[in-house]
């Protein structure tokens, strides 16, 4: 077997291991979507049997399943946007003090919206946690960073008789 043969097999390998993690990575993102809106529905069910009777006209004529399925993959582009701002916030720096002040700033965020986590932001409070979010990206670290000096180790003013 020559060089050219076993390249050329190893990149035909390749090719079909990364097609197999695309089609996994989409069956996932599928499957998590498929959750999520089957969770929402069943929180909105208590409130959807109040409104039965209304709904009744617009699920014959199939309206109502049309709207919801267009209104999907916005929550979902808008969830994944409250997850990208959040990751570049928490993630935003390398000191790990910092890292989890940011972090405990956002499960309070989290809170003032009434979600115990990310997943969990009702829907139409989006927009505010990506606002308020990007307000804490710009106000900056909420922790202090350590002295230079307290950093180097430096204590030589206290070994001074």
């Amino acid at each position: 077997m020559s060089l050219e043969q076993a390249l050329a097999d190893n990149t035909a390998a390749v090719k079909a291991l990364t097609e197999i993690t695309q089609r996994l990575f989409d069956l996932r993102s599928t499957t998590v979507d498929e959750i999520k809106a089957a969770a929402a529905g069943a929180k909105a069910a208590p409130k959807a049997s109040a409104k039965k009777t209304e709904e009744a006209p617009a699920a014959e004529t199939g309206g109502a399943a049309e709207t919801k399925t267009e209104n999907q993959p916005d929550a979902t582009n808008r969830l994944k946007e409250v997850q990208e701002v959040c990751a570049a916030y928490a993630g935003g720096t390398d000191r790990e003090d910092e890292r989890t002040a940011r972090k405990e700033k956002l499960t309070w965020l989290f809170g003032r919206v009434g979600a115990k986590k990310l997943a969990e932001i009702p829907e139409g409070k989006e927009a505010a946690v990506i606002k308020a979010v990007k307000q804490l990206i710009a106000d900056g670290d909420l922790t202090e960073a350590p002295s230079e000096e307290a950093a180097s180790g430096s204590d030589d003013d206290l070994l001074a008789t």
